[in-house]
């Protein structure tokens, strides 16, 4: 991956449920550890290995806030109650 594309250019997630086919030990965001924990040994520098993974939380926190926009200028905020909707 690397030496072909820069660490901000590269996504990393994880799809629950999902038919498709995953390396061993990466199922699932409980093995993202152990996807950093092998950047480093494979010569990634340090530098680069926060470009990926910072980058990527931003990346997330940036759609989870147009999301919210947008849903927040398609309706007011709901003034339910968790009582009330579990009933």
């Amino acid at each position: 991956m690397h030496p072909v594309a820069p660490p901000t250019s590269i996504r990393y997630r994880s799809r629950r449920g999902s038919a498709a086919r995953h390396p061993q030990d990466l199922t699932d965001v409980s093995g993202y550890p152990h996807l950093i924990a092998e950047l480093p040994r494979r010569g990634w520098p340090d530098a680069d290995i926060t470009l990926l993974t910072w980058g990527n939380i931003q990346r997330v926190l940036r759609s989870a806030e147009f999301v919210a926009g947008a849903a927040g200028e398609r309706r007011q905020p709901s003034t339910a109650m968790i009582a009330e909707l579990d009933g």
